[in-house]
């Protein structure tokens, strides 16, 4: 057993930044099945990482001549731009494709994503097997970064998913992955690699930057087209979290949108549509301060226990997009505590959309809590003559139920 030492750095730092870009890849992947597919597609993800990871490892094992000690670094690094350009592919493949999914087409859209997804985990499961099974040393230290890299992936992912949206964080993970490469083969004389690495990684660094730039300034950008079968239009506003992917989309129906009205409103106002995964629904509504227009929430069944007893403190578990928050102003509530776990539809309604929806959260009374609701009410002090709970059924991957 030859010592730590004999290994160069870069092969460190190499297999940590694969593993990373793995991990934080296969989180990426459940939020486009949760809002693409259905949410419970999502899970299909670890499947399919499982899968590639084993088909690479295989491979390597199955061809000891290709992937002999001396060409580890050559090896490593056309694979991790391998890695780079499928992981690319197959989200743009995935986000163009106007998949339907039916109980008819449900072995349709499966195999769909095993074709599309499977390359990149293979590529993946390449490079780490080649590193750790390949080099003179096989020690802890080694394995040690594969784990460090894959943790700080899944927790990467989650402060990554604050800042830019998947396609950029995607586009970005494959930049990363082709670069490292570069760094392991640079030394290597193999010129054919090197220029792969190099050329795959300048090219998507441009992309990233470019597609993170367009995304932050709010400009058109690559995105998703088709959701469950319906195209995505009109949006205009998009946030993305490890959990949710919340939508804000203008609707011209003036008629006001209820689950239980006992009959048609006469009123007319204006409203935006709030999904969370392209399916769970609700609504923003125009308030400009006249509680007398919001008459029609009174014949809608959600608000019944109001008419059975009047409620001064009320807790409000799940916001979305305000509309319970409404009910109780209405129906004369002093003290609205409304609790919305998702920071996201926190950020559509104090920032976004504040001047829409009559900024709420400055409503003599109300006031807005970004916590879990069934720990911060179990944990609080506070009593409530009513708990309403309207609907918040996310349908997505993971989705938080208070």
């Amino acid at each position: 057993m030859q010592p730590i030492s004999k290994i160069p750095g870069r092969y460190y730092l190499a297999i940590f930044v694969l593993a990373f870009a793995t991990l934080s890849y296969q989180i990426l992947i459940t939020r486009f099945f949760s809002v693409m597919l259905h949410h419970h597609f999502a899970f299909a993800a670890i499947s399919l990482a499982m899968l590639g990871l084993t088909r690479g490892a295989m491979e390597v094992y199955g061809k000891p001549e290709r992937y002999a000690t001396e060409r580890v670094g050559i090896e490593f690094a056309r694979h991790a731009s391998w890695f780079a350009l499928s992981s690319v592919g197959a989200m743009i493949v995935f986000l163009c494709v106007p998949l339907v999914v039916s109980a008819a087409n449900v072995p349709l859209a499966l195999a769909l994503a095993i074709i599309a997804f499977v390359a990149p985990f293979t590529e993946g499961g390449v490079c780490i097997t080649l590193l750790l099974t390949r080099l003179p040393y096989r020690g802890g230290w080694l394995y040690a970064a594969d784990l460090l890299g894959a943790a700080v992936g899944c927790l990467g992912v989650i402060l990554i998913l604050l800042v830019i949206d998947p396609v950029s964080a995607t586009l970005w993970i494959g930049a990363f992955a082709a670069g490292v490469g570069w760094t392991v083969v640079r030394k290597s004389g193999d010129f054919s690699s090197l220029r792969l690495s190099a050329a795959v990684a300048l090219v998507l660094a441009i992309a990233a930057t470019m597609h993170s730039g367009l995304d932050l300034t709010g400009r058109s950008h690559l995105g998703v087209f088709w959701a469950k079968g319906a195209e995505q239009t009109g949006t205009l506003f998009e946030r993305w979290n490890t959990y949710s992917r919340v939508r804000v989309r203008e609707l011209a129906e003036k008629v006001p949108i209820g689950w239980g009205l006992v009959r048609t409103p006469d009123a007319r106002v204006d409203q935006h549509h709030l999904d969370i995964d392209a399916d769970a629904g609700t609504v923003i509504t125009r308030f400009d301060g006249d509680i007398g227009k919001l008459a029609y929430l009174k014949d809608d069944v959600i608000n019944a226990a109001y008419h059975v007893q009047p409620a001064a403190d009320v807790a409000v578990v799940g916001v979305g997009g305000g509309r319970d928050i409404l009910s109780g102003l209405l129906f004369g509530a002093s003290r609205i505590r409304a609790i919305e776990i998702n920071p996201a539809i926190f950020e559509v309604l104090t920032e976004k959309f504040a001047d829409f929806s009559g900024h709420l959260d400055r409503q003599p009374g109300v006031s807005l809590v970004n916590a879990e609701a069934r720990s911060y009410i179990n944990h609080s002090s506070e009593r409530y003559d009513l708990v309403q709970i309207s609907l918040i059924d996310t349908w997505a991957a993971t989705r938080p139920v208070p």
